[in-house]
């Protein structure tokens, strides 16, 4: 049986709820956003508000400008998950294998849909059918259809709105080599420049590279950037409500010229094992063992270390880190560094703390995370720590950091 994977994206959707929702903004340029009253960003503009070139993430007064007629409007997270919540359920009457994505777009498997409707253009179509007559004739998507989630990622945006477009089986190799790389979901404008300087500039290219080259250059990710060349998925569907658990969290920095010495680098790896821990105890993990790794451009070395408890504490995780490097060859010139933590356990199945102190300092991080997740990183954080935020500051825009790359499972 044929393999067919849809991707589907909602368009301009908040700005589409809220025109749904109320019939007096229809027509009308809008931009939603999150406290309309003060200087903030547009979230979601109308499709009447981008043709006056409004886009999202602008600020509202420059919006303004470009259109002095834009309404500002009050996001509503609780309407907009509602809506998400049964555009979802209607994906699921079509396919139980539903990956969702973010609020406003998922992947679904549909090709045992298609057999029986004849074609996956006839699912789609279908799809779209019952999301209007459910939602109402302002929910419209755009739906891409591929053998892969890359494909079909790409697929869904290149009609906007209401688009549909099928990447067929024997269409693959012809896409790939007329998409740049930059076109898959992942790849931005920085690490297209690294590509373009290994003569990378089409998907096909990327295909065509050696993946030990890749390897090198990219560490994990140079291996999933060659199955994204290839056409083919680095993570499979993951359907909704089955979660994969994952294998290990990880952060790395990838440093352009002049490259850092350990101690320079100290300040960043800090910042990983932050933001590595966080993740770890919004998803409930803890982990036991912790690997650290630096290179340069010519050699790399790393070494692991098996704690005797577990942890998602970013101090216990950075000192072990610090300890690793410590016992190692470290090159002068570091061009990438990166930690990992592995082996997971589930936090509530750990014991409680034993110790005061440690009871204290993981509630403190109980608290902090809360206010971060509300507020941002950094919103609030141990005064400890804010040398080190202000040197990593500086760090990311005189050194001309790359971007960071998250790898997870």
């Amino acid at each position: 049986m044929a393999r067919y994977l849809a991707h589907l994206d909602m368009n301009a959707y908040f700005a589409s709820v809220e025109q749904q929702a109320n019939r007096f903004l229809r027509g009308k340029p809008i931009g939603v956003s999150r406290k309309p009253q003060d200087r903030t960003i547009i979230a979601a503009p109308s499709y009447e508000a981008k043709a006056r070139g409004v886009k999202t993430g602008m600020p509202t007064w420059e919006a303004l400008g470009l259109c002095p007629e834009l309404e500002i409007v009050p996001g509503d997270p609780a309407k907009y998950a509602y809506i998400s919540s049964r555009i979802f359920s209607i994906l699921k009457t079509f396919s139980p294998l539903l990956e969702v994505f973010s609020i406003d777009e998922a992947w679904l498997d549909i090709s045992q849909a298609a057999q029986e409707c004849g074609s996956p253009l006839a699912v789609a179509r279908e799809i779209k059918r019952k999301i209007k007559q459910e939602l109402g004739p302002l929910i419209r998507c755009s739906i891409g259809i591929a053998p892969s989630k890359v494909l079909a990622k790409i697929a869904s945006e290149m009609q906007k709105p209401d688009g549909l477009v099928w990447i067929q089986e024997h269409e693959v190799q012809a896409y790939l080599e007329r998409l740049e790389v930059d076109a898959a979901c992942g790849i931005d404008e920085r690490l297209k420049a690294r590509l373009s300087l290994l003569g990378v500039r089409t998907l096909a290219d990327l295909g065509r590279c050696d993946p030990g080259r890749l390897r090198r250059a990219f560490g994990i990710v140079g291996h999933y950037l060659h199955l994204i060349g290839r056409g083919r998925d680095p993570v499979p569907l993951n359907p909704h409500g089955q979660e994969i658990p994952p294998k290990g969290f990880g952060h790395s920095r990838v440093f352009q010229s002049p490259y850092l010495t350990m101690e320079q680098a100290k300040d960043v790896l800090y910042l990983l094992c932050y933001r590595t821990a966080r993740r770890m105890r919004s998803k409930g993990y803890a982990g036991r063992v912790i690997h650290f790794y630096a290179a340069s451009h010519s050699r790399g070395v790393g070494r692991q270390r098996t704690l005797s408890i577990p942890t998602a504490d970013e101090e216990v995780i950075y000192q072990t880190c610090l300890a690793i490097a410590g016992e190692l060859s470290v090159p002068e010139a570091i061009r990438m560094v990166a930690m990992s933590v592995s082996r997971l356990c589930r936090q509530a199945a750990l014991p409680l703390p034993l110790f005061p102190a440690w009871k204290r300092r993981e509630g403190a991080l109980s608290a902090m995370d809360e206010i971060n997740d509300e507020w941002g990183d950094f919103s609030i954080y141990f005064g400890s720590i804010q040398p080190v935020k202000d040197r990593v500051s500086w760090k990311i825009a005189s050194l001309g950091m790359h971007r960071e790359l998250a790898i997870e499972g």
